[in-house]
């Protein structure tokens, strides 16, 4: 439920009419309902599941950041709404937005939620006006709070306000994102490939019934293979590059906007934020012209605008681009089992003394290369899919992937290939 929510609400999306709904959902199978603000920042969305029923619920003013459906559910409707308050909205400004979720509310003859950013504490002890203008209009429409959390600091400026709290049975706060990143160019490789050469990965495949749950196992003796042999690292903070006058104007900003909701500094805010938006824009375009008056910093300035690493496109073989997770598994089983010998059944025994020839081959050098090469290709794929592992990993471990031993598995999704190599692991090729 929680990777594939059926609803989920954002508040300040910080999009606007020159980003498509196509490039945020892509092919997953929803639907989204945006309210972007016409400036900088700000903003609010809706996204459902597309086999899910609703209509959107016409706004009685569209100056605020609000989006609005009536969802059916268990054969009734629910009132779903999400809000976006700035914290520079005026006394005037914040009476506005709750005429506007007042006249929501009274439109409805259904239960009603609403969820959002209101920037307003409601668990304070001393409120101000703006606070107790949202604690009366909560009284006046019968709405109570769902939880009473912090959710920012010890703040809880984040809402989840309704008139049947019984549709909230529970509620879980996530913790912020992580401060500390993988450093994986600080990985112990050796140790990590000893690791993966003690995975018995045929007996961990075995028992898999379908494919899901043999893409699962394998990703969770990666995943635990990174938790005992890549560590963390603190991220540095962006260090401000700009030169000391545009220092000194975001320093002034920042000052101006912990009481930019008053209407006299506000227009100071305004004012600042324009001078400095021009002045960085000044700055870039010197920076630049700067850069491309001499030859060095020209291609050094080239390089820094091209990504360092890239993971080519993938084609299928009738020269189509592969997006989606089955065509990408299918692909990756077809490039397997280009390499080998599928057993049919039509494939005579061998004899003792072949089979000695074949045990003579585990000591050629020639073919753990050609394993190697053969493998390649499938690690290619394997970066393309949905394994959450960066690509100086799978290039640094991709010796360590190739098969080990001969096996001979006949099941309902894929063949071992026949071949021997020493000293190799062995991984179960996708379904075709």
């Amino acid at each position: 439920m929680v990777s594939q929510p059926h609803i989920v609400f954002l508040t300040e999306t910080w999009l606007s009419n020159k980003i498509p709904s196509s490039l945020i959902i892509g092919a997953l199978p929803y639907t989204i309902l945006r309210s972007d603000r016409s400036s900088r920042g700000g903003g609010v969305a809706i996204i459902i599941r597309d086999y899910l029923t609703y209509s959107t619920v016409t706004l009685p003013s569209s100056e605020h950041e609000i989006t609005c459906i009536d969802l059916f559910h268990q054969s009734a409707y629910i009132r779903l709404c999400v809000v976006y308050r700035p914290p520079t909205y005026s006394l005037s400004k914040s009476e506005s937005l709750i005429t506007c979720l007042s006249d929501i509310h009274a439109s409805s003859p259904h239960p009603i939620v609403i969820i959002g950013d209101f920037n307003s504490d409601s668990l304070c002890t001393h409120p101000t006006p703006i606070d107790r203008l949202f604690l009366d209009f909560q009284i006046s429409v019968d709405l109570s709070h769902c939880h009473m959390f912090p959710t920012r600091g010890n703040r809880c400026i984040d809402w989840i306000i309704g008139n049947d709290p019984s549709l909230i049975p529970t509620i879980s706060i996530s913790p912020s994102l992580p401060s500390q990143i993988r450093d994986f160019t600080r990985v112990d490789y050796s140790a990590f490939f000893n690791y993966l050469l003690s995975i018995d990965w045929f007996s961990l495949f075995c028992d898999c019934p379908d494919i899901d749950s043999i893409y699962s196992a394998f990703s969770s003796a990666i995943h635990s293979a990174i938790d005992l042999f890549v560590p963390y690292r603190t991220p540095r903070p962006p260090s401000l590059s700009y030169p000391p006058h545009i220092r000194r104007l975001i320093k002034h900003r920042d000052a101006l906007f912990s009481k930019a909701h008053l209407p006299s500094v506000r227009i100071l805010f305004d004012q600042c934020s324009k001078k400095l938006l021009f002045e960085i824009d000044k700055w870039t375009r010197y920076s630049t012209r700067k850069k491309l008056s001499r030859v060095n910093d020209l291609y050094r300035h080239i390089s820094s605008l091209k990504p360092k690493l890239s993971i080519p496109e993938l084609v299928s073989p009738q020269n189509l681009s592969v997006f989606d997770s089955i065509s990408k598994s299918n692909l990756l089983a077809s490039e397997f089992a280009s390499h080998f010998t599928l057993d049919d059944g039509c494939l005579p025994s061998l004899s003792s003394s072949r089979a000695q020839v074949r045990s003579d081959l585990k000591n050629s050098s020639s073919i753990k290369t050609r394993a190697q090469k053969a493998t390649s290709k499938m690690f290619l794929l394997l970066k393309a899919l949905p394994f959450n592992c960066p690509s100086i990993l799978i290039r640094s471990c991709k010796p360590h992937f190739i098969l080990r031993n001969q096996h001979r598995v006949d099941n309902q999704y894929s063949q071992i290939p026949l071949f021997p190599c020493q000293n190799l692991t062995m991984v179960l090729p996708t379904s075709r």
